[in-house]
């Protein structure tokens, strides 16, 4: 599922117009990357914790001729499944 297709359903599940759940998803979106890039952890109840973590740069190597290469550090983003996500998805009845 695309963003595209998520507005279409949220607006037909919710009667709001898609422009309006347009809005209010990229809105959505746009805090929770403002809020990770600072550091913070974004708790959904019943959905999910995002938790931003901090790389160190580290040694790897090139698959195709095995030199060795420096990976640069940097930040990424950790997400767990709350427990209702979990459950619907391992139980197949979505």
């Amino acid at each position: 599922m695309n963003i595209a297709q998520l507005i279409k359903h949220v607006s037909e599940d919710t009667t709001v117009p898609k422009q309006t759940v347009k809005i209010v998803l990229n809105s959505i979106l746009a805090n929770i990357v403002t809020a990770s890039a600072c550091g913070e952890t974004i708790k959904l109840m019943n959905f999910g914790t995002f938790t931003p973590k901090f790389k160190k740069e580290r040694i790897g190597h090139n698959p195709r001729n095995g030199e060795k290469i420096t990976i640069p550090s940097r930040n990424t983003i950790n997400f767990k499944p709350g427990k209702v996500f979990n459950e619907a998805i391992n139980s197949g009845n979505i």
